[in-house]
């Protein structure tokens, strides 16, 4: 009885912050859609957000945004590359890690499988650009510009931080 006196006590001053619920519900949404894919491609490696922003400057890491173009018109992660660009050069990243990413995962997920087995060194980045911008991840237009549009794929993945504003 003590401990549940005591949890109400603490939630009755706790300040009750409706961004980050809003927030961590939306990443609970984004990670429940990832789960539920990742039966179609099981054998594809993943890599989080996290671990991929740690990336970001090593030169033997490329990005690889395989959503379509109007997508990618909208905002990609710094310097990554389309599918086109990638194919033109492939044999040139074959000893590169490969981080692969749509909107949630889905469609990189068929993909990294299909780079893994032409021997490419590919991750599948889980949760896609939706948690790279949740864990922090900036955005670019293809021209390089720092931006806050981000092309969801459709409402059901309009999952984005509020700090995004998002388009499909």
């Amino acid at each position: 009885m003590r401990y549940v006196l005591l949890l109400a006590a603490i939630l009755a001053v706790a300040p009750y912050d409706a961004e980050l619920h809003a927030s961590e519900n939306k990443l609970d949404s984004i990670q429940a859609l990832y789960k539920s894919y990742k039966k179609w491609f099981k054998s594809a490696p993943e890599i989080t957000a996290k671990e991929a922003l740690a990336l970001q400057r090593n030169k033997k890491v490329i990005y690889l945004d395989i959503r379509a173009k109007k997508e990618r018109a909208v905002s990609i992660i710094a310097g990554a590359l389309s599918e086109k660009q990638f194919l033109a050069r492939q044999d040139a990243f074959r000893e590169h890690k490969i981080i692969v990413y749509c909107t949630v995962g889905y469609r990189s997920g068929l993909y990294t499988e299909k780079l893994r087995k032409k021997n490419f060194n590919a991750f599948n980045l889980a949760g896609g650009i939706l948690m790279w911008v949740h864990a922090k991840g900036e955005l670019k237009t293809l021209q390089g510009k720092k931006t806050n549009w981000l092309h969801v794929y459709g409402p059901r993945w309009n999952l984005a931080p509020p700090a995004f504003k998002t388009t499909w």
